[in-house]
């Protein structure tokens, strides 16, 4: 956050950053216990045989995210929608 001399100088190295991120094995560590779970869908821009690969189901948009799960649990299923889910972590609690 002090590496700049303004917000529009901060933004700008933060844009660099975030084009050159790659995940760490901290984080991905943690998603095959899940996968042997649960599975893990996702909206994304990335070709649907890579998603595939990484054991996980890709679409290109949220409506179409929807549909699928809807298709699985019913119409009157509740869905949880978890923007920027890298970064979040909830908690959903019975009857509540």
């Amino acid at each position: 956050m002090t590496c700049a001399d303004s917000a529009e100088e901060l933004y700008q190295k933060f844009q660099e950053i975030e084009q050159h991120y790659q995940l760490g094995s901290h984080k991905v560590g943690s998603i095959p216990p899940f996968l042997a779970k649960n599975q893990l869908w996702m909206v994304t821009k990335m070709d649907s045989d890579t998603v595939a690969r990484m054991h996980m189901r890709g679409f290109g948009t949220l409506q179409e995210a929807v549909d699928a799960a809807r298709e699985v649990v019913g119409e009157e299923a509740d869905v949880l929608l978890v923007h920027d889910a890298a970064n979040v972590c909830p908690v959903v609690k019975q009857g509540a």
